[in-house]
């Protein structure tokens, strides 16, 4: 097999691998309604039906008249995510090495996992009042948002306690409820009792609990989100989650957040019913011996998002964090 048709075969190969490792098996970005089957290029469109039918007991009208069902339809678009060519320079290395072509296609997954990750995260984010909870811990902290500056109040169990009953006032079920704590707020839920106690940290056998899971609150798993840029709000009396900066700015940063001094870090809390994901196709590209750059370059995309399933906006709050005044 010569070099060319190993790199054709090796696009086509990492391709398959990128689509199916946008979204890892154990990664909380599972707990949520898969769409991919309803992916047209870069939207989603599904057909559901909405509503539920009545019960009747010990019903005396043996015959009664059919309500017809009614056929909606749910559609939001998603995004394409690219990552700059890379040259590796031929003085170097070259791509026609396996070992270096795997080890750079690595670093291109890593970031379109990070990227799609965190447009999802924003993508599912609350926006009503009633589903965006404030903070109210005694301890005040430093702030932890992209360019925020002051402190903040910490993270209580009320809070997590609040953003629970809201989800019991939205009739979502017990069973299958999420939480995504930034890792800057992490030492925040380890110094609160109820979190760390062994019962509530511990599985039904009092093994502790694995799979990425690092415990349980209120009967809703908890995981912790790694990535350097957790959703954020800005401090208006309703407080709106800042939108990703397109990934076209120009920006070293990428795929990122404005930032801004007021900014506040949020924890996200919903149920794996009322969120949903989507990826559509991937693309690796690989050319050798560039004339232009005198390297070889690779580049990968790939379409991916998500959004909150329900018109209502049900099954999704988050616990922001109070800007501390003087």
């Amino acid at each position: 097999m010569n070099i060319q048709t190993q790199i054709e075969t090796a696009q086509i190969i990492y391709a398959k691998e990128l689509v199916k490792l946008l979204f890892p098996n154990d990664s909380w970005l599972m707990k949520s309604v898969s769409h991919d089957a309803y992916v047209k290029g870069k939207s989603v469109q599904v057909d559901q039906f909405s509503g539920k039918p009545k019960s009747r007991k010990n019903k005396v009208n043996l015959k009664i008249d059919a309500v017809r069902r009614t056929l909606t339809k749910k559609s939001y678009d998603i995004s394409e995510f690219a990552t700059d060519p890379e040259a590796i320079v031929f003085t170097e290395a070259m791509l026609s090495n396996p070992q270096l072509r795997s080890a750079t296609m690595e670093a291109h997954k890593e970031t379109l996992q990070e990227d799609v990750a965190m447009d999802l995260k924003s993508q599912w984010a609350a926006t009503e009042a009633e589903r965006i909870i404030r903070t109210t811990g005694a301890t005040n902290v430093a702030a932890g948002a992209t360019g925020a500056t002051g402190t903040r109040k910490s993270v209580a169990y009320v809070d997590f306690l609040n953003a629970w009953n809201q989800l019991n006032t939205d009739k979502v079920p017990l069973e299958g409820r999420q939480v995504l704590v930034p890792v800057t707020m992490l030492p925040q839920l380890f110094q609160i009792e109820e979190f760390i106690k062994y019962d509530f940290i511990s599985d039904r056998n009092g093994m502790p609990i694995k799979s990425g899971v690092i415990g349980n609150i209120l009967g809703m798993e908890v995981w912790v989100d790694l990535d350097d840029f957790p959703v954020q709000y800005d401090d208006t009396a309703t407080p709106v989650p800042e939108g990703l900066v397109p990934d076209d700015d120009g920006s070293p940063g990428g795929v990122t957040y404005a930032g801004a001094i007021d900014n506040n870090l949020s924890i996200m809390v919903w149920h794996e019913k009322f969120v949903t994901r989507a990826k559509g196709a991937a693309q690796v590209f690989i050319q050798l011996k560039h004339p232009e750059y005198q390297s070889d370059i690779m580049s990968t995309n790939c379409i991916a998002g998500g959004s909150k399933l329900r018109k209502d906006n049900r099954g999704v709050v988050n616990i922001v964090e109070t800007l501390v005044t003087t």
